[in-house]
């Protein structure tokens, strides 16, 4: 479903369009970056390092999409801080909590989610 001014709309497959990679190859800073997000989360050990960073070199932005997985980040070992141990499924729940606020929420919002 593709929406147009407010109007839902059913689109084949066939009829969308590729959307450009603006980044050949990460600046260096920006790698390392991503880099020690990906470690640290753990959560996304299923996909290769190469396979995250492929996903950011499509984003026009892609130092802001990392500081949005810094803040993800940032927020779940705040909320592990205070909550001590848990399991990888509460981890994992936790997780996808907070992207989804990051795909909603302003990057205040974020990082105060953990108060919650």
């Amino acid at each position: 479903m593709a929406k147009e001014k407010g109007v839902k709309k059913n689109v084949k497959l066939k009829d969308l369009k590729h959307v450009p990679m603006w980044h050949e190859k990460l600046p260096p800073e920006l790698e390392t970056r991503l880099r020690a997000v990906w470690q640290s989360l753990g959560i996304l050990g299923s996909r290769t390092f190469e396979h995250v960073e492929t996903n950011f070199r499509y984003d026009k932005h892609p130092e802001r999409e990392i500081a949005v997985w810094e803040g993800i980040e940032r927020a779940l070992r705040e909320w592990e801080a205070k909550r001590g141990q848990f399991s990888r499924r509460q981890r994992e729940r936790k997780f996808q909590q907070l992207l989804e606020q990051s795909m909603h929420a302003t990057r205040s919002r974020l990082l105060t989610s953990v108060k919650a």
